[in-house]
């Protein structure tokens, strides 16, 4: 990740929805039917899930009136759905065990507003805003133990934690069986710069399989970095790798306008020593160190082409999809990443030379990595056009692009005028990854594809008590059908 260089690249989908979870990737499939990849260590078939023969289990007989279904989360197997009607008249959240094939329960909810999912292997934990006479609106939360199949009771956080956009300005994750939150004053509800050392922030934690154990806390942003003024759109949890400290990351994705840097600032909420402590707040919250920044890049028109972007915790990588004006293709226009970590990459285990990206250097160590890089004369110039031409699957101009990342995957897929289904192209920084049938861009001979793959339908035909079935994999699917062109390829040695 912080060389810039991707270890796989390929067309992933067609979709209009999508999202990475749990280490998996999946996609919607038509109006009621999606998929799922497991990205391990080798991304093989996939897996085709019919919601119809959901609600029908559920219920006792067909769908008698139109419904829409939607993926939530996906962790340890444990694939949350959301089934609503067209009249808004019921809403429903459907917990499923992919890996055992069964429906574990499912709960009526009173609507989906801002709802969210967490879970681990034991235990799984659902969040939605409802109304409250105090304050307009406040999170409730309930859980349900997986092992025995019993919902907890409901319970509500603290009027004190706000926050209604998941990812902007409200987070939730499990880490080692504890249930965090946070969220920031620094709201991204429009187009407003914050003032961080005016700004504060609230969280919470409980162990899962103990809701007494919930501990709500705040806090105010300190520290010498903070007193950059931004408009925030990217909040995270994360636990460093290093210390085990548990922190929430609160970035600009945009770089602002005149001489201003794009920065992405970290507070440690819970010290690794105090994990497990889950005493009086005064027994640990002095030790809480001040908030650490990564300074990012200063404004340059050629950012005003930035048209996704994310953030690394585990990198403290920016990942950005920049939209520049085309010299390799027939088209106008091209999409490349541009990967700017915090720390000077090591390139020692780099794939080859004609597929490092191009380097920018900012300030001090730091530098940024485009990819692909510009053809170089006397080098594939095929090959890299065939790269420019997998990255950038539309002809027509880019109105807007989806997108997700899990810190090891970027997944996006741009949107012309139009606003047909996109195609999603799959971006893999993990050298680990092996997808079968991907051609290696050296000219060696592609991954091998198991024959039991090969001979997965496209599309499974399910019978009336199956939900889910195997099935082959989009890009092996695209690869037959035009005569053995490349979904992908494949840059690892």
């Amino acid at each position: 990740m912080e060389s810039g260089s991707p270890c796989q690249l390929l067309l992933a989908a067609v979709s209009n929805r999508f999202i990475l979870s749990g280490g998996a990737f999946i996609y919607k499939l038509g109006r009621h039917c999606f998929r799922i990849l497991h990205l391990d260590d080798t991304a093989a078939e996939e897996a085709h899930i019919d919601t119809r023969n959901i609600y029908t289990q559920l219920y006792g007989h067909a769908p008698r009136q139109p419904f829409y279904v939607d993926f939530i989360h996906y962790e340890k197997g444990i694939l949350s759905l959301l089934l609503e009607g067209y009249d808004s008249s019921w809403c429903r959240l459907v917990v499923c065990d992919v890996q055992h094939r069964c429906i574990l329960d499912s709960e009526s909810l009173p609507g989906r507003n801002s709802i969210f999912v967490r879970n681990d292997e034991h235990d799984l934990y659902y969040g939605i805003i409802v109304d409250d006479p105090v304050s307009k609106w406040r999170w409730s939360l309930r859980g349900f133990n997986i092992k025995s199949r019993q919902w907890g009771h409901k319970f509500l956080l603290d009027v004190g934690f706000f926050g209604d956009r998941l990812g902007e300005n409200v987070c939730f994750e499990i880490i080692d069986g504890v249930l965090y939150g946070a969220s920031s004053s620094c709201s991204p509800l429009g187009p407003v710069m914050y003032d961080l050392q005016r700004s504060y922030y609230h969280w919470f934690r409980m162990r899962t399989s103990d809701s007494s154990t919930l501990q709500h806390l705040s806090g105010s942003f300190k520290g010498g970095n903070a007193v950059k003024r931004h408009a925030f759109d990217i909040m995270k949890l994360s636990q460093d790798e290093a210390t085990g400290d548990v922190s929430f990351y609160l970035a600009c994705a945009q770089i602002p306008y005149g001489r201003t840097e794009r920065c992405c600032y970290r507070q440690v909420l819970v010290p690794a020593e105090h994990l497990n402590n889950f005493g009086q707040e005064g027994d640990w919250a002095i030790t809480i160190p001040s908030m650490s920044c990564h300074v990012g890049d200063v404004y340059s028109p050629r950012f005003e082409t930035i048209c996704a972007n994310d953030y690394d915790p585990r990198t403290d990588s920016f990942i950005d999809l920049v939209n520049e004006p085309s010299t390799t293709t027939r088209k106008h226009f091209r999409l490349r990443t541009r990967v700017r970590p915090q720390r000077r990459p090591v390139r020692s285990a780099s794939p080859a030379w004609a597929f490092h990206g191009d380097v920018e250097w900012q300030q001090e160590e730091a530098i940024a990595c485009l990819w692909p890089p510009e053809v170089k004369r006397g080098h594939d110039e095929s090959t890299m056009g065939m790269l420019f031409n997998l990255m950038t699957p539309i002809s027509e101009p880019v109105k807007k692009v989806r997108r997700d990342f899990d810190g090891r995957v970027f997944v996006f897929s741009p949107v012309s005028e139009a606003g047909l289904h996109g195609t999603i192209v799959l971006v893999s920084f993990d050298p680990a990854l092996r997808i079968p049938g991907l051609r290696k861009a050296d000219g060696t001979k592609p991954q091998s594809v198991p024959q039991k793959l090969l001979e997965l339908p496209d599309m499974p035909e399910l019978g009336n008590e199956e939900w889910m079935a195997p099935a082959k994999p989009f890009h092996l699917i695209l690869g037959a059908a035009d005569g053995g062109r490349a979904a992908g390829y494949d840059f690892t040695h």
